[in-house]
């Protein structure tokens, strides 16, 4: 299939391939005509099923969604009432009041194939639009020492307990320029506190986004603990979300992979979450290159590996719109912004460019601001990505503009 350019400088909306912002994610190839593959038919029915896991996080905004069967969690959803043998091990939400601000995850055990899911749900709550904005970059350590699970841990959660949340407190409270400097601020300490820990040889070029950094770092040791029992009884572990969920999917799946635990990892329209060196890290310990390589798309990937799913006409996989940002994982991308997305529109890319920027020019949507605000083809990946938790789909994408 080859891609296809708009000629027009300014976004402008279409029902079959939504805004031009399709322009932004492929100006990073050196070749607009360029063939790729279309993925095989093992490869999609597994991507749609992995969706549809991944749609369950959004289930947590409900207050009384928790552990117990997955038909009965989750009934509305078609998936859900015909998935047999399966079950919600884990809820885990943030606690304000220690803190924690954003990083919703549902655990779900698939017992017949012994298989665990850690799903990471999308921005939905005021929390999760802090930690997006929080977008400057801190130093990077992994949450979780090898091993026993402890040390680094300890640590971490020192840095998070003194620092998570800060910049919500602030944020409005003094003008641009003086929330922009305690932003720096905060993050100059961070990445303080972290060369203090003299981890710094783990991953010393690494940099991320220190809104998700500092979520993760609260949230994933109860996730870890909340799934230790169930891969030490050998099952099958994947790792999934959407959104801000699909990085910190990247950062727990990174994690999980450090730890031995050999995760599958697949991310849906997840945003940038590390510099070149933190995603030239992240693809060197899930052997991405190597296997994009061998597997070109033509079947599903082996645990141990990240596969970041993304729509071409989809804002949030620019985001943040700085050059210091970039993407790791096996990247998958689907053409068409409606439902159903079939195997035909879905092309595999090979192994992301961990140093090429793939960000937004905001400049470029100066001529019609709305753009900015498309949500339609971020919510379309094989299913709807959203709350709520059943199977009806969007509004018609001509409608498709937020005010």
């Amino acid at each position: 299939m080859k891609l296809s350019t708009a000629s027009s400088s300014t976004p402008q909306y279409s029902k079959n391939h939504g805004s031009n912002l399709t322009i932004a994610h492929d100006s990073i190839l050196e070749d607009q005509e360029q063939e790729y593959p279309s993925i095989s038919q093992e490869l999609y029915e597994y991507l749609s099923t992995t969706a549809e896991m991944a749609k369950i996080a959004y289930c947590t905004v409900n207050p009384f969604f928790s552990v117990g069967e997955l038909k009965d969690e989750c009934e509305p959803m078609r998936f859900c009432r015909e998935t047999e043998n399966t079950r919600i091990v884990g809820v885990f939400r943030p606690n304000w009041w220690s803190g924690s601000i954003s990083g919703t995850v549902a655990v779900v055990v698939k017992e017949d194939t012994k298989e665990v899911f850690v799903n990471y749900r999308g921005t939905c709550a005021p929390g999760d639009w802090v930690t997006d904005f929080n977008a400057l970059q801190s130093k990077y350590m992994p949450v979780m020492a090898p091993g026993d699970g402890t040390g680094v841990s300890k640590a971490m959660r020192d840095v998070v307990n003194e620092y998570n949340g800060f910049v919500g407190l602030h944020a409005g409270n003094g003008t641009e320029v003086e929330t922009a400097r305690f932003g720096k601020l905060l993050a100059d300490k961070v990445s303080e506190k972290l060369e203090a820990l003299g981890q710094g040889d783990i991953c010393a070029k690494c940099k991320v986004h220190m809104g998700v950094y500092l979520a993760h770092a609260h949230i994933f040791p109860k996730v870890f603990q909340g799934v230790k029992p169930f891969v030490e009884q050998g099952y099958k572990l994947t790792v999934t979300g959407h959104s801000l969920g699909g990085g910190f999917a990247q950062l727990a799946g990174a994690e999980f992979q450090y730890l031995g635990y050999m995760p599958r990892t697949v991310s849906y329209g997840q945003l940038r979450v590390g510099n070149p060196g933190t995603n030239e890290w992240t693809d060197m310990l899930f052997h991405t290159r190597q296997l994009a390589n061998k597997l070109k798309g033509q079947h599903v990937p082996p645990y141990g590996s990240f596969t970041r799913v993304y729509q071409t006409t989809d804002l949030v996989p620019l985001l943040p719109p700085f050059k210091k940002y970039t993407h790791a994982g096996m990247a998958i991308a689907i053409e068409q912004i409606t439902l159903p997305q079939d195997k035909g529109v879905v092309e595999f890319r090979g192994a992301s460019n961990n140093w090429k920027n793939e960000g937004i020019e905001l400049d470029d949507y100066r001529g019609d601001w709305r753009a900015l605000f498309v949500l339609y083809q971020h919510l379309n990946y094989f299913t709807r990505l959203s709350w709520p938790c059943n199977d009806a789909e969007l509004f018609a994408p001509e409608d498709a503009w937020v005010w």
